[in-house]
């Protein structure tokens, strides 16, 4: 009965959320679509080592973390009031669905600059200057597409609208990036470009350069996409074994429920398992 108690308040919880931040938020945020209407305007400058969460998508991972955390404490102790003490434990984890977004948004932004390049290198090869390159590129690059980098083009244009020379907004793009990749090529052009030097072949051997990283990158990600799989299955066994025994011979974990000794070794199994959890993750996750 109490086990069905707090599967009843999970649903609660998710349907309150439901509620309040609407079908299309929730989408929004499970489909990890990280742009939002303040990172779309042009005139705002983005640092993509510092990801904001949004009002709704606060509300939605919380609600997520408190969910799945009231659920992992009423598995192990079978307790409600021990389960809402676990869920109140997502407010600090909030930092790592930062890092993750992050993280995924840098991906996709060195994605779309391969994309920026390849746009910029043909307004380049047309016989138009860098400062025009930046223009057509923007106007001819698929929007919708490339969000981030359409955004950061029309900045660098806006800049440029301003007096401001081409190499200083890219400059100050390629700092807030935080991508090494941008870093160089922002530096390599600047310099090229006070110089006079091959600024079309530096822009190919930097599309080059990223297509040949994002390349391994996919193929790595193919080639442990099995490996995360079983990681995934392996940390959620132990709970499933603990739920499904509890729901077909509930006297037989009883003691461990119940008692100080059951209840500890319950607490080392579920820190056992969130250890498991971050060494399999470590693994897996290879930098490029």
């Amino acid at each position: 009965m109490g086990f069905i108690l707090g599967l009843l308040i999970i649903l609660i919880i998710l349907t309150i959320g439901y509620l309040i931040v609407g079908k299309d938020a929730i989408k929004h945020v499970l489909a990890h679509k990280l742009g939002d209407k303040k990172s779309t305007d042009a005139s705002s400058e983005i640092d993509y080592n510092d990801y904001q969460l949004t009002q709704k998508e606060l509300v939605i991972y919380f609600l997520i973390l408190s969910s799945i955390l009231f659920a992992l404490g009423y598995i192990y102790y079978h307790h409600v009031w021990i389960a809402i003490i676990f869920s109140s434990i997502g407010i600090y984890l909030m930092k790592f669905i930062k890092r993750y977004l992050r993280d995924k948004r840098k991906k996709q932004l060195i994605n779309e600059f391969k994309e920026g390049l390849y746009a910029l290198n043909t307004a380049l090869g047309a016989g138009r200057s860098l400062e025009q390159g930046f223009r057509v590129a923007c106007e001819e690059m698929d929007q919708d597409a490339n969000p981030l980098i359409a955004k950061e083009f029309t900045l660098i244009i806006h800049k440029m609208d301003a007096n401001e020379t081409v190499e200083g907004a890219l400059i100050d793009f390629a700092n807030r990036s935080h991508i090494e990749d941008i870093k160089n090529f922002a530096d390599i052009l600047v310099t090229c470009k006070r110089t006079e030097g091959d600024v079309m072949g530096i822009i190919k051997r930097t599309m080059t350069m990223i297509a040949e990283k994002i390349q391994v990158r996919r193929e790595i990600e193919t080639h442990i996409a099995q490996k995360k799989f079983e990681q995934r299955i392996l940390m959620v066994m132990p709970a499933a074994v603990i739920v499904f025994l509890s729901m077909t011979s509930e006297g037989l974990l009883e003691p461990m429920f119940t008692t100080v000794v059951g209840r500890g070794i319950m607490t080392g199994a579920l820190i056992a398992n969130i250890i498991c959890y971050f060494i399999s993750a470590k693994i897996i996750d290879i930098e490029v």
